[in-house]
């Protein structure tokens, strides 16, 4: 999605100027990412939107889908969930979408997907919050594919004349389509998206080995409707007399009304073992927590130049000492130019050192 506008229920924002210091957005939520083992396919997977397959009934369904925002209990209209498998050719997603009222508009590939009701994939395999990849679908199966070279808070391209080559993707309505007249119970994707174009986004990757992880997010854009003349039509805030805007849920919570920001996406981590047989754990990666602790550097680092023209190395000024890594004391060493910053730390294991800089990407070396 390009954006995520207000639905009707969204709060009005402060009135410019109502404050002199301004904040750069940040999650307001505890860093928690969802995590998930995928599990290898016992069989070849039938893309058609039906998971009638053996491995699909072995492997769990994700949490429920909650508000993007991650700062309320109260669940979404509609209850949302996935699944994952995977083989050496493709990473399977499969969605289930409670629905009352199956509608969709858009049949052209690469429209704004968002602006109708549409599952959403996010894939960042090396997890530097650069070049991702985001895969849209809606009921009439229409997709938007494009590529982003960062997230827009640090001057994204988003290449939506990019095309995920070889992938598969269907539908299937429990229900019917645009028609108010019947009962509709919900539609579910499933969905191959092809290993070697997923890699090709993550340099030096050229294979998913067993214990992989890549971070993943899955969102669900949602348009509140009413029936008109016997037909749907998008709801109206009565205060403006226009449509209300889409209204978000998510697989891991943001924090923020923003899914790009890939830090706070889920975690999925690549098992060899076939679905059925012999349950994985989860291992939490140590790297994890030191990226979280340079994120939370580089949003101090974006706030200090909006409201003060550069960046700073002061310490103080930064608040690194209420920045928090288990184990180990945060005591990074900092380059600023009035343009550009780099912070960097050694990793946990002391094998590895971390760095972040001002565009937002982080590595490893």
């Amino acid at each position: 999605m390009l954006s995520t506008l207000p639905g009707c229920s969204a709060e009005e924002s402060n009135s410019p100027g109502s404050s002199e210091y301004e904040e750069f957005a940040r999650p307001q939520i505890e860093f928690n990412p969802k995590t998930y083992v995928v599990y290898k396919t016992g069989e070849p997977i039938n893309v058609d939107g039906v998971l009638e397959e053996a491995s699909w009934e072995e492997v769990r369904w994700s949490d429920d889908f909650v508000p993007i925002d991650g700062t309320t209990e109260t669940k979404p209209e509609h209850r949302t969930r996935v699944k994952l498998l995977w083989d050496e050719k493709y990473l399977y997603v499969a969605a289930e979408l409670e629905e009352d009222d199956i509608w969709a508009t858009m049949t052209e590939r690469n429209a704004p997907l968002y602006l109708d009701n549409a599952f959403e994939i996010f894939v960042d395999p090396n997890a530097d919050t650069h070049n991702y990849l985001e895969f849209e679908i809606n009921a009439l199966g229409t997709i938007w594919d494009l590529f982003l070279t960062k997230p827009y808070r640090d001057g994204a391209q988003a290449l939506s004349n990019w095309n995920l080559l070889d992938h598969q993707s269907a539908v299937a309505l429990e229900g019917s389509i645009n028609n108010p007249d019947d009962d509709d119970n919900k539609w579910s994707v499933e969905i191959a998206l092809p290993m070697e174009a997923l890699l090709e986004v993550a340099p030096g990757s050229r294979e998913v080995r067993q214990g992989d992880r890549w971070k993943v997010n899955f969102a669900r854009a949602q348009r509140r409707l009413e029936v008109k003349d016997g037909t749907y039509q998008l709801e109206e805030n009565p205060a403006t007399n226009e449509p209300c805007g889409p209204e978000f849920a998510v697989w891991s919570p943001q924090g923020l009304n923003n899914i790009h920001y890939p830090e706070m996406w889920g975690v999925v981590q690549f098992s060899g073992k076939i679905a059925g047989e012999e349950e994985e754990q989860f291992r939490q990666e140590p790297g994890e927590r030191v990226r979280w602790a340079l994120r939370q550097l580089y949003y101090e680092m974006r706030e200090y130049k909006l409201n003060y023209g550069s960046y700073t190395d002061d310490p103080e000024v930064l608040g690194i000492r209420d920045i928090d890594i288990e184990g180990m004391e945060f005591n990074p060493d900092i380059e600023v130019t009035t343009r550009m910053f780099e912070v960097s730390i050694p990793g946990i294991d002391g094998e590895q050192t971390w760095h972040i800089r001002q565009d937002g990407r982080v590595w490893s070396e």
